[in-house]
Parts: structure tokens; sequence; C-alpha cells
């Protein structure tokens, strides 16, 4: 009887729990956002000042994104939920309606908000009377927040924060030595200024100046530029063009050289602007070199392992594809490394029928077919002057141009190797870190089409002649 009872009293149980999920689930359905307009039912206080926080009370408030009263924006505090919200008077506002608007429309209240309007007052006391221009000074007082605009005589200055007590500006240049500081705010009767009056300001007037400099550099590349006051700077200029600014100090400027320019050229005019306006020239004999060369960096390729399917090299576009890429790219494919019976090797297309094969695409093996490219390698010799030079290029990285004109000048011979290999080979066929390689890209008549080195940076592999995770990083330079 006692178990009949307690399965009776857990099976109601069960039917009130299932009752209060059911209400639940239909709570949830019926809580619909409302896409009603906004509504202003009433808003206090009815008058204030700047600083003023005013209540607005009313329906569908959740959206609301601006609030303006008499058509000067109002800053928004708090959306507290669809019936209130918090905004605060600016400097902005001028006595007038209570405007809202937001996502699903816009409104205005029938009553008329009145601002009390304050004058702002400098503390002479502590008022900065020198300084530089861009600087930020303070200026202390009272209601600094009814501040509109900053002015050092006639020059409007950025306003960069301001609170009832303390307003931080920026300093602009200006012409005359000395100006008072006006103060602008707003009145019933409009605009009004406040100032000084027999306590101006005098304005500081460093220059940049110059002290080092690179007399050329690489479109696209960072140069320094070292002296004095160079935190003045706004833009640097190559002729017409502005270069990217990407570190700033007060002895020193990092500038990108722009790629705006398609030629190489030693008569670009290098100038500085600050205060605006103002220029100084650096020098009218700047070079902007073009490069002429492709500079891949840091780019590993593997061999036949699926997982790592980082196998196939365009010197053209710096990219490295998939075996799932291969029939579409195949003709852009100048060199990939496959491992054999006895070595590493970096293989050229044009001969790579029997290796081509070895890779899959999701499991299924490419063709075995030979590729378009004709590329062949040759390890460049550093007890070789000429060659020698080269290799000191590619690993200073000072390398921006090459060509077949130049490789035949030089006197160094013409690579000759399809299947370029890392161990188990005599010296001459083998390639190891650090080695420069020069490579050419050959027509079907044997002629060299177009010239590039590899810089082998690391060489990744347990067993050359049996890991397929084998791989291998380098940089890459490449004729354009």
């Amino acid at each position: 009887m006692k178990n009949r009872n307690m399965f009776l009293k857990m099976f109601i149980f069960l039917l009130f729990c299932a009752a209060i999920c059911i209400g639940c689930s239909e709570d949830l359905v019926e809580d619909k956002e409302n896409t009603s307009s906004p509504v202003i039912t009433e808003f206090y206080p009815k008058s204030g000042k700047v600083g003023t926080e005013v209540t607005i009370k009313g329906e569908n408030l959740s959206k609301i994104d601006t609030t303006s009263i008499g058509e000067g924006l109002a800053r928004i505090k708090y959306l507290v939920n669809s019936s209130e919200m918090v905004v605060v008077i600016t400097s902005d506002v001028k006595t007038g309606k209570v405007k809202i608007s937001g996502l699903f429309g816009e409104t205005e209240s029938s009553d008329v908000f009145t601002v009390t309007y304050v004058t702002p007052t400098i503390n002479m006391a502590t008022f900065p009377t020198t300084g530089k221009a861009n600087n930020e000074i303070l200026i202390e007082g009272e209601n600094m927040d009814a501040v509109t605009k900053v002015y050092f005589g006639t020059t409007e200055a950025i306003v960069i924060s301001k609170n009832e007590k303390e307003l931080i500006v920026k300093v602009p240049y200006f012409e005359d030595n000395e100006v008072d500081l006006f103060l602008a705010y707003n009145t019933e009767n409009g605009e009004q200024r406040t100032g000084t009056s027999g306590k101006p300001f005098s304005l500081e007037k460093p220059k940049p100046e110059i002290s080092n400099y690179p007399s050329s550099a690489e479109t696209g590349t960072t140069i320094e530029l070292t002296g004095t006051n160079l935190s003045l700077v706004d833009k640097v200029m190559f002729d017409g063009y502005e270069g990217q600014i990407t570190l700033k100090s007060e002895t020193s400027i990092s500038v990108v050289v722009p790629t705006n320019y398609t030629v190489s050229s030693d008569a670009v005019i290098l100038k500085l602007i600050y205060y605006g306006t103002k220029e100084l020239i650096v020098t009218d004999t700047f070079e902007a070199v073009v490069p002429r060369i492709h500079f891949w960096e840091n780019k590993t390729i593997y061999a036949q392992d699926p997982a790592n399917t980082e196998n196939f090299f365009d010197a053209l576009n710096g990219k490295i594809y998939t075996p799932c890429d291969y029939a579409t790219i195949k003709d852009n494919i100048y060199f990939y490394i496959t491992i054999t019976s006895n070595s590493l090797a970096i293989n050229n297309p044009n001969n790579g029928a029997n290796q081509i094969k070895n890779f899959k695409c999701e499991g299924t093996a490419l063709p075995s077919e030979a590729g378009s490219k004709i590329v062949k390698f040759r390890r460049l010799d550093s007890s070789n002057s000429a060659e020698n030079e080269f290799i000191t290029k590619v690993k200073a990285k000072t390398l921006i141009s090459i060509s077949q004109a130049d490789i035949t000048t030089a006197g160094i011979t013409n690579a000759g190797t399809s299947s370029f290999r890392h161990y188990g080979d005599p010296a001459t066929n083998m390639y190891a870190e650090g080695d420069v390689i020069l490579f050419q890209q050959f027509s079907s008549t044997g002629d060299v089409l177009k010239v590039g080195f590899l810089e082998i940076k690391k060489i990744t592999s347990t067993n050359p002649t049996t890991d397929k995770t084998s791989s291998i990083t380098f940089n890459c330079y490449f004729e354009k």
C-alpha cells in the first residue's frame, strides 16, 4: 500500500513539472522582440546645465542609439530598459524638444528642455602661458565642460577631453609669437567667447632637423630618419607620394617608401611636413629603387606525406599548392621535393613523370605526366668570387635584380641538373643548409627564360630515402 501511494505521489509530481516546463516553453515562444516605434511619455528634470543627467521615460526605448535636444546631440549614458533611459547634457545641446531615434523609428517630446547656460572660467593661477605646437596642455577652471571650441588667437585647437574642472587641448601652430586663448560656449543669444587678457599664450616653435637618412631604398621597404624634434612631423613625402609612418619619436621616424613608382628614380624629393603646412626638404636626390625581382621568404615545402600537402611551389607568386590543386595549377609549378632511393631531391617538373604520381589528392594518385616548366639547378660555389658575390647579396637580402645577362656577364655557368639532391650523391650534386642554389627556367630550345636563387634555410628529414614527411625551408629570389 505504501509503495502504491509513493508511486502515485511521484506521478503527480512529474505531471506538475511537465506542466511548468510547458508553461515556460509557451512564455519563451511568446517573448518576441518589440518592433514598435519609440514613445516619450515624460522626462525630468526639465532644465539643467551641461553635465546634467536627464531621465527619459517611455516605451520601446531599448533600441535607441541617438538622442538630441534642441538639435544638439546629447550623450546616452544608460539604456536602463525598454521604458527608461538616461542622457547627459553636452555643450552642443540647446533649449528645445527632446528627440530620440533608433532601429524602429524616432519621436520627440511634447515638452521643452531648457538649457541653463553657464560661462566657463579659466583659472589664471594655473594657466600654462607657454607650450610647443602639437603638445597637449591642461587648462583648469570652472564649467569647462560647457566649452564648445578653443582658439589660440584666431586658430582653432583640437579639444582632446573635457570635464567640469579641466580641459585638455592640442596646441596648434600659429604665426604670431603670443596670442590670447579664447573659449567658445553657447548662450541663449548664440555663441560667446571668454578668454585670457593680459596673460597671453606664447608658442615655442622648434623645427625638426635631420641628421641622418638613407640615400636610397627599395619601394615598399621601411627606412629610418634620425634627428631632433621629429615628433612634430605630420607627413613624410616622396615627391607627391606620402610614405606611411610606422614609428615616430623625438629622435627618429620610420617610414615606408611608397610603392607608387613603376621605375627606379634617383631624383626623388624627400621632405617632411610639420605644423600642417611647413616643409623641410631632406634631399632632392633620394633614390627610390623599384625591385626587378620577386622575394619570397621562409617558404616550406614537403615531400609525399599525405598529411603535409604543401608540395608545389610557384616562384612567380610565392604560393605553395596542394595535390588537389594540381589539375588547375600544374603549368605554374617551378619545383617540388620528393624522396628517392638515395636522396631528398628538388625536382624539375618537366622531368617528373615518375615523381608526380607519388603525390595523392584525397587518396588518389596524381597522373604520371611531365610538367611544362623546364627548371634546372646548380649550387653556387663560395670559392668562386663571381658566384660568392651573389651568395653574399642573397644572404644579406640586398639583391634587387637578376637576369640571365647578369649571370652571363659574371661568367657563371648555367644550371644543368634536373634533380638536385641532398645526401648520398657526390658533392657536386648535393645541397645542404646554408647553400645558395641557382635555378633557371629554360625554353624547349635550351634558352634561359628566367633566373632565380634559393637560399636553403632548413632541411627536416629523419631519413631522406624513406621519410615522406621530409621538408625544406628556403628563401626564394626570382626574376620579374
